[in-house]
């Protein structure tokens, strides 16, 4: 349907709304087989003709089925192989400064779903520095590192955000002011699905702890997000601790408890991990308020019987042939 509605001579307001519509109706068993058929042309009609409020809303309704098409633990597998993307659109004055800048130029997509581009690493009072010119498949899971905080967003430096590849057009015509607004809202993507159905079957003591504690641990860790940087498990824990993150944004607690406890036994274990460090014991204060912060997670005896249990029952899930585009992660093809 969306290819007939493409084929007609001119795209206007009208059809582009219906086409938004019809992929914000796909449900998630069917969302694969769309996006996979939008691969063959759609994706680059639709780039070519869509613009303003409906190019944002229909970027956003890509990521919606995106991420509704894949489970929890599924998502997490892909992240935690993502490639990563560098993000950073600093203004005039910053740029003059010194602040890094990422130009992302020369960007395709071929009749096979392939996206191409160049990324320029700019910085004053060098204009460019060599390229990195990138191959990948629109629909591989990408994820954006924020170099610069942006404003839209609520961003800060370092932050990641998970993405479907045909995305990067999106950031590119926010870059290149074709598009206004920044099309990452991910306060818009939430997809719980069957969030409430599985709380009523977790342990309220055990939803209540890991809830405080991810979002008292959020703030402490945001506070020292820097000083746990400083060592490779402090890195190794903030990614998955950013990954999981994102993660409750889209799919919600109950549901992440109930359908993949790994992510949080994977937390869990990056945390001791970098706690035993030696780094961490120069610095008793941050290790201290950590603790405090995280016990529900990594020493609350209740919430490791869960997750154990339940880890302990929960396989990887099957991948399905037509999963294999999104799940795989290839080898990183930059051209150079």
């Amino acid at each position: 349907m969306i290819e007939s509605m493409l084929n007609r001579f001119w795209v206007d307001d009208v059809s582009e709304k219906a086409i938004i519509a019809l992929i914000e109706s796909t449900p998630g068993c069917d969302a694969l087989s769309l996006l996979n058929g939008m691969k063959k042309g759609a994706f680059a009609k639709l780039e070519r003709s869509i613009d303003g409020d409906n190019y944002y809303q229909y970027h956003l309704a890509i990521q919606r089925i995106y991420f509704s098409a894949l489970q929890p633990e599924a998502a997490y597998l892909q992240m935690m192989k993502a490639r990563k993307f560098p993000w950073s659109d600093p203004g005039f004055i910053a740029f003059a400064t010194g602040t890094k800048k990422f130009l992302y130029d020369a960007m395709e997509l071929t009749g096979h779903g392939k996206i191409r581009l160049q990324i320029y690493p700019q910085q004053a009072p060098l204009p460019f520095s060599m390229h990195l010119e990138y191959e990948l498949d629109a629909l591989e899971m990408i994820q954006i590192e924020m170099f610069t905080g942006t404003e839209e967003l609520g961003t800060k430096i370092g932050d990641h955000i998970y993405a479907p590849a045909i995305t990067l057009f999106a950031l590119k015509n926010t870059q290149s002011a074709r598009e206004p607004r920044f099309v990452l809202d991910f306060s818009l993507l939430a997809i719980g699905g069957d969030g409430l159905v599985a709380a009523k079957t977790i342990p309220a003591v055990v939803l209540a702890a890991v809830d405080i504690a991810l979002g008292a641990g959020d703030m402490a860790v945001n506070e020292y997000r820097s000083a746990i940087a400083q060592s490779e498990s402090g890195k190794r824990f903030l990614s998955t601790w950013d990954t999981v993150q994102f993660l409750l944004g889209v799919y919600g607690l109950a549901r992440l408890l109930k359908e993949s406890p790994r992510i949080f036994m994977d937390l869990r274990r990056l945390y001791r991990e970098y706690r035993a460090s030696k780094e961490v014991a120069k610095n008793p204060e941050l290790i201290r308020e950590l603790n405090q912060k995280l016990k529900g997670i990594v020493d609350d005896r209740e919430v490791e019987q869960y997750l154990d249990e339940a880890g302990s029952s929960k396989r990887t899930p099957t991948v399905k042939k037509e999963l294999e585009v999104l799940l795989s992660a290839p080898s990183p093809k930059v051209l150079v």
